[in-house]
């Protein structure tokens, strides 16, 4: 919503997500936004935090192409920084072992 208002109610936009664990990894399908707003920005830029993860991946890819993550092995975590892209576009982030 636009963060200021009541407008909520009847204006707002949401994305469904959905997560798989699969053959030697796991995956997260991020889906195109629906809904509008006021002042809404076409463009969004995600961020992915993959939590109980035991050992580093040996990659992370988003539609299919390799991008930059971190693995911190104190928290078990691996975070995926997106580039921005347009918010009417699906995106899968999949992460292998």
């Amino acid at each position: 919503d636009d963060g200021v208002s009541q407008a909520y109610v009847q204006e707002c936009a949401t994305a469904l997500i959905r997560k798989q664990t699969v053959q030697h990894g796991v995956r997260v399908d991020i889906m195109a936004r629906e809904g509008s707003y006021k002042g809404m920005d076409p463009e969004r830029k995600l961020s992915v935090i993959f939590g109980g993860v035991r050992k580093q991946p040996s990659g992370v890819f988003a539609g299919g192409r390799p991008v930059e993550f971190s693995y911190n092995e104190q928290t078990l975590e691996v975070e995926v920084s997106l580039p921005q892209m347009s918010a009417s576009q699906d995106v899968r982030v999949a992460m292998r072992f």
